[in-house]
């Protein structure tokens, strides 16, 4: 067995892939315009009292949001 064989490795790298055009900025711009603004405290406690569990998962991410608004929304609920 030669020296070459002895090292050959068993992994092989494959050429990834190139990145987007955008840069991220432009994608948190285009993520944000997509957004819909939150809805009224009224409409999360309604929801949440109908068993909505998307209305109560987003309810527990303003809980654990660290934003003003969020919290502020969040107390309410």
């Amino acid at each position: 067995m030669s020296t070459k064989d002895k090292h050959k490795s068993s992994l092989k790298e494959i050429e990834g892939i190139s990145k987007p055009p955008s840069s991220p900025k432009e994608s948190i711009k285009k993520i944000k315009r997509h957004r819909g603004s939150l809805p009224s405290t009224k409409v999360f406690i309604e929801n949440i009292r109908k068993g909505d569990i998307t209305f109560l998962s987003r309810a527990i991410t303003l809980v654990e949001s660290t934003n003003p608004n969020h919290q502020k929304k969040a107390s309410k609920i």
